[in-house]
């Protein structure tokens, strides 16, 4: 049972050492990722409910992180942050939070819910954003993330785009390259053009290590020249800054891989 909303900080090859907010506290997620360390998702659903008080995030920030040394706070978690009703009153508090200390608050989002004009106003109160997009199209995207039925592909890249248009924070696209979804990242980067990202992360499941799933640094080498020309970064870049968690039981349970 998690006793906290807020995590870590963690070893983010993305963010540094990386305070997490849970806006979830459960399995609750619009998809079911083949290459997701927290599978099955229990509650696969789109309709937006809150999880967790906005005071018990507060609270949380100040007994975990008041006294830690971190780079950025990421709402994300055990399943999809947009999910949560009150997303918008909680990057309101972590940001007045991570102001006292000189830093930002981004959310990891999985995009399921972009299209909707209210969870993109939402977002627009966080310094950076970071969307998900694994797939070049809808039968692929299926075959990735194992959407709910609700979550239509084509209509997810419009609000992409829609959001890149109205968001004045730092847009950052991921991209999770595996077996499945190897061969198409020319079609990917065409889709990553029309989003316009600030930055896209190439990522790979390296935590899960599941086989038929994980690409090697060469063959993600390959896929980091496809994108050539764009800015970005790539998961085997990395390097370790060597932070421990404050509760190394509650990090693992958002992040079993470490």
């Amino acid at each position: 049972m998690m006793r906290r909303t807020v995590y870590g900080p963690i070893d983010s090859w993305r963010f540094g050492r990386s305070a997490g907010i849970d806006a979830n506290c459960g399995s609750y997620c619009s998809f079911n990722c083949i290459y997701c360390q927290l599978r099955p998702v229990r509650n696969i659903i789109t309709g937006r409910r809150k999880f967790v008080e906005t005071g018990r995030v507060v609270k949380d920030l100040r007994e975990v992180m008041g006294n830690r040394n971190f780079d950025m706070i990421n709402i994300s978690g055990t399943g999809e942050p947009t999910l949560a009703s009150n997303l918008r009153d909680i990057i309101t508090a972590a940001r007045n939070f991570a102001e006292c200390y000189g830093r930002e608050v981004g959310v990891l989002t999985n995009s399921s819910l972009i299209s909707d004009p209210g969870v993109r106003r939402d977002l627009s109160e966080a310094d950076v954003v970071s969307l998900k997009l694994d797939a070049p199209n809808p039968e692929v995207f299926r075959r990735i993330n194992l959407p709910h039925p609700g979550v239509d592909f084509d209509r997810m890249l419009d609000g992409m785009r829609v959001f890149r248009k109205e968001y004045g924070g730092k847009l950052y696209l991921q991209m999770m390259f595996l077996e499945q979804n190897r061969n198409h990242a020319k079609e990917m980067r065409e889709l990553a053009e029309t989003i316009k990202p600030d930055l896209i992360h190439l990522n790979t499941p390296t935590r899960l290590h599941g086989e038929g799933l994980l690409l090697s640094k060469e063959e993600m080498e390959k896929i980091k020249g496809v994108f050539e020309g764009m800015k970005l970064r790539m998961v085997y870049d990395s390097k370790k800054t060597g932070v421990k968690p404050v509760d190394r039981e509650e990090t693992l349970e958002r992040r079993p891989g470490g």
